[in-house]
């Protein structure tokens, strides 16, 4: 099975240098940043993972990084119920357009519009053969 090779091996080597461990668990995050309980657990640690990626994880930022962190949990949500609404979508009417039967090819319609002009000029030709016109009140010209 092939390895995946990176191309640039000094921006490999900066990423690994400049990446912190995460932390194991949650008792071992900054004071303002630990949850509550597990429901608490997933905005905490994302508003912790915001001000470690900004370079500053102080308990006085806690607040403002978990609105920042709840804002975007929520803006994810979205997106996520909007995006599984469209593929759910596209499902159906895929299903629908499946179950539909092949429209009629060209011959098929050129036949059609041929049988149609017979049936009329059989039904036509009966009515003149049988004296129906005077009873139809058609004029014709002529």
């Amino acid at each position: 099975m092939p390895t995946q090779q990176s191309l640039r091996k000094e921006a490999e080597a900066e990423a690994a240098s400049d990446a912190a461990p995460p932390p194991a668990s949650a008792d071992t995050l900054p004071e303002g940043f630990r949850p509550a309980g597990a429901e608490d657990r997933l905005p905490v640690l994302l508003a912790y993972g915001l001000a470690a990626a900004a370079g500053s994880p102080r308990p006085e930022e806690a607040p403002a990084r978990r609105a920042e962190a709840e804002r975007a949990l929520e803006e994810w949500a979205f997106r996520h119920l909007h995006n599984q609404a469209e593929v759910l979508r596209r499902e159906g009417a895929r299903e629908a357009i499946a179950g539909l039967r092949q429209p009629p090819g060209f011959g098929k319609l050129v036949l059609a519009g041929l049988v149609s002009l017979l049936l009329a000029a059989l039904i036509a030709w009966g009515a003149l053969r049988l004296g129906l016109l005077p009873y139809l009140h058609l004029q014709l010209p002529g």
